[in-house]
């Protein structure tokens, strides 16, 4: 019996210890981790075949990581400016406005909190895609008080459908779909969410109020925003999760003229506290038709805040285009889904689509995921590159992330249901009878993450003791450097 106890005990310690191990860190960089081991798939990435660099351990000073000075704004066109982190929020008691969408400048949350469950919407959005094998629904982006794990009857709310002739109240279908992992809000654990109003036979709203039940108080509503449907979808688009703060101008230009040569056409953008040298690369490409730029206001003044807004404005981003873009590129401005062999993101999709037909002799599936693999910027660059270059310049990447960590999608508008920073979490009806999420093995792409190292030192240490050459980038190099080159000159007026 003390024995069995023993081992017991050792089991015990063990899957703790395991547990521990896989936990993600807090902060930022625990978004980097997904756990997908459960994912209806049997396809592993398999690991690279080169020779590794062996080096000494790095520290975080090496002298190739001083970016160049930032470009002089004078002579450039800012345009008008990009909201900051002042905080917004609409308050249960103002009056309706919204009766034709929203601009695309107002990035307030509306507030429909109880005093025991919190609840801030940031946009409702008809969903009408033939797939959802359904009458219409609005999809209600909010983050709200963790709805899994409370019973109070406060989370009960309803939809309080606007129309010309009155309101008509509907409850919530079933359970939200989460889309995100949560983040305080002051002293309350908040989570992101989905909640969806149905309409059943109704016809369109023009705006929705989230409220307990019939004869309530509340009189702000939201405006249901129909989406445009042109007559013939762009392939390929981008949702970036929210950008904020000062993020390397240089970077940018290379990201975006790197995606287009891929075959990206159009980027979403969601823009909260973002730096004015920043602002005017985007302001440059929304002039041109290549970005279209929203805003998100804060909720609360709390300094990590913009957590929470990561996921939900990636979703807005995807109902909004979910007719404008046969798919959809869910990445950071560090990252580029890199074809290993085929020279854009059209001839990768032809290779997946292929080798699932001949391996598994069905229809492909809706969403594919890409491993990690960290081009960590403490690792030697490419010195004979110019530093404005991140992507041309660093070119040595530690071994590919383990499985599920850090990975990146390219999704079908048309199957995802909740879309998560990584994967998405859920498909509608017409596309549950297909792998919802298949991972995509390296030998066709991979996901390039360009940063420093995020963990602890003794960690980077030891995932950059061994390193490989890897210049896929390289490819494009001539066009790359023509491209970034007249950009800088004709948004900042100097030269590289």
């Amino acid at each position: 019996m003390k024995v069995l106890l023993c081992l017991t005990l050792l089991l015990v310690a063990l899957l703790c210890s395991l547990y521990s191990h896989w936990l993600p860190r807090h902060g930022p960089e625990s978004r980097d981790f997904v756990n997908i081991l459960a994912l209806p798939t049997s396809r592993i990435d398999q690991p690279y075949q080169d020779t590794p660099f062996q080096d000494t351990p790095f520290g975080p000073t090496q002298p190739w990581l001083s970016q160049p000075a930032l470009p002089p704004l004078t002579g450039s066109t800012p345009g008008p400016p990009i909201a900051g982190r002042a905080q917004r929020v609409i308050p249960p008691h103002a009056p309706c406005l919204y009766t034709r969408g929203r601009d695309p400048s107002d990035g307030a949350w509306f507030n429909y909190s109880t005093p025991t469950f919190l609840f801030y919407a940031y946009s409702a959005i008809l969903d009408d895609r033939p797939s959802l094998k359904s009458p219409p629904v609005v999809r209600v982006i909010a983050v709200t008080t963790k709805y899994e794990d409370t019973r109070d009857p406060n989370r009960l709310f309803m939809c309080a459908l606007h129309y010309p002739t009155g309101v008509v109240y509907t409850p919530f279908e079933k359970e939200p779909k989460g889309i995100g992992y949560g983040w305080p809000i002051n002293s309350d654990w908040v989570k992101e969410y989905i909640y969806t109003c149905p309409l059943g036979n109704e016809t369109l709203p023009h705006s929705v109020t989230i409220v307990k039940g019939p004869g309530h108080a509340i009189t702000s509503c939201m405006p249901v925003e129909v989406v445009e449907k042109p007559w013939r979808k762009k392939e390929f688009g981008i949702c970036v999760q929210v950008t904020y703060e000062s993020p390397n101008p240089y970077l940018m230009i290379e990201w975006f003229e790197i995606q287009r040569i891929l075959g990206v056409s159009g980027v979403g953008i969601y823009a909260m506290d973002l730096g004015e040298t920043a602002a005017t690369v985007i302001q440059h490409y929304v002039a041109e038709g290549f970005v279209t730029l929203r805003h998100t206001n804060a909720i609360t003044p709390s300094d990590q805040h913009f957590l929470l807004h990561g996921s939900p404005v990636i979703n807005d981003c995807m109902y909004r285009h979910m007719y404008t873009y046969q798919h959809i590129l869910v990445i950071d401005f560090d990252e580029i889904i890199m074809p290993r062999s085929a020279t854009n993101l059209s001839a990768l999709i032809i290779q997946l689509e292929a080798h699932y037909r001949a391996t598994r002799g069905s229809e492909p599936p809706a969403n594919y995921v890409f491993g990690n693999t960290y081009f960590f910027l403490e690792l030697p660059p490419n010195l004979n590159e110019s530093p404005y270059f991140t992507f041309l310049r660093h070119t040595k990447r530690v071994p590919p992330s383990v499985y599920g960590y850090a990975v990146k999608s390219i999704i079908d508008p048309q199957s995802c249901v909740n879309m998560h920073n990584h994967y998405c979490w859920s498909v509608t009806p017409g596309y549950e009878s297909r792998s919802y999420v298949e991972v995509a093995n390296s030998s066709f792409a991979v996901n390039q993450h360009y940063k420093r190292c995020h963990l602890n030192a003794t960690e980077c240490d030891q995932a950059m003791a061994v390193y490989y050459e890897d210049e896929t980038v390289g490819r494009f190099k001539s066009l790359l450097l023509t491209r970034v080159k007249k950009k800088i000159n004709k948004i900042f007026h100097h030269n590289i």
